[in-house]
This record gives structure tokens, C-alpha cells and sequence, in this order.
């Protein structure tokens, strides 16, 4: 199986941390691995993993200038925003790709981060994803409220 080459530019590089960062949910991890080796070679391989790494910095600097910190904004971006899920998960792909860590729990068995920042990054993430599926909820509840009443008709 030949792993799609993917745009190395930086207005699209979530699709490849992305593909590197896909997961088995069920059956023989073969293929998967095969996709994920296919990918990292195709894509960023040991001669590119630096033009990568400064791609992955040039890519959040761009949407950290298009959407704002996320602190200083009216209504944060909690996802693709600084300090949001993207950038979590860019620096874990970026270890991931380095390092061959697989999640925030490797960090500081690897020396990547202090047992503390680990912590911390995991709580953070938690936190995020936390918010972002009560936000999630609680506006599906206002637009349901808001709705008309349904006709016999409808």
C-alpha cells in the first residue's frame, strides 16, 4: 500500500501530523502501521524531519496571527486558537515524529518534559476537550430551545 503524498505547505499541514497521529481501533494493525511507516517516509523521513518541524512552527505562527490568542479574544478559538487542541496535538505529533513517543504519557519517560509540564499538558488537554464538549452541548440545548414547534405537516 503507497502511503498519498501529502502538500508540504504550510497552509496545509494538518493533514500530515494528522496521518501520523491515526490510530488503530480494531483489527490487524499491519495495515495501519504500513500506512503510518508509508506516510513518515513519503512525507518527512529522517532527510526532512527538521524542514518539518520549522513547517509545523511556520504553521501555528500563520494561525496563531489569523485566529488570536485565545486568552485575548472575545470568542476563543479553543481548538485551533494558541494554546488550544491544535497546538497540543501538533507537538505531540511533532514528538511522535522525533522521538517515536506515542501520547503525552511518554514525555517524561523520554526526557521530553518534566513529570510536572507532562502533567500539566494532560491536564490542559483534558480541560479543553472538557469545555469544548459542554460548549458543544449546551449550544445543541439553546438551538433546540429556539426552535419552532413542529407542524403535524412536518
Amino acid at each position: 500500500m503507497m502511503a498519498p503524498k501529502v502538500s508540504f505547505e504550510p497552509d496545509n499541514v494538518p493533514p500530515l501530523p494528522v496521518a501520523l497521529d491515526a490510530r488503530l481501533v480494531a483489527g490487524d494493525q499491519g495495515p495501519s502501521h504500513a500506512l503510518w511507516a508509508g506516510a513518515y517516509r513519503e512525507n518527512v523521513g529522517p532527510e526532512r524531519l527538521n524542514d518539518f518541524q520549522r513547517l509545523l512552527v511556520k504553521a501555528r505562527r500563520l494561525r496563531h496571527e489569523r485566529l488570536g490568542e485565545t486568552v485575548d479574544v472575545l470568542e476563543p478559538n479553543i481548538k485551533s486558537g494558541a494554546g488550544g487542541l491544535r497546538d497540543i496535538n501538533t507537538g505531540l505529533g511533532a514528538a511522535k515524529v522525533r522521538f517515536g513517543i506515542e501520547g503525552i504519557a511518554a514525555l517524561a519517560s523520554r526526557q521530553l518534559a518534566a513529570r510536572r509540564q507532562q502533567d500539566q499538558l494532560a491536564a490542559a488537554r483534558s480541560r479543553i476537550r472538557s469545555r469544548r464538549e459542554s460548549i458543544v452541548v449546551a449550544v445543541d440545548e439553546v438551538i433546540a430551545a429556539l426552535e419552532p414547534p413542529r407542524t403535524p405537516e412536518e
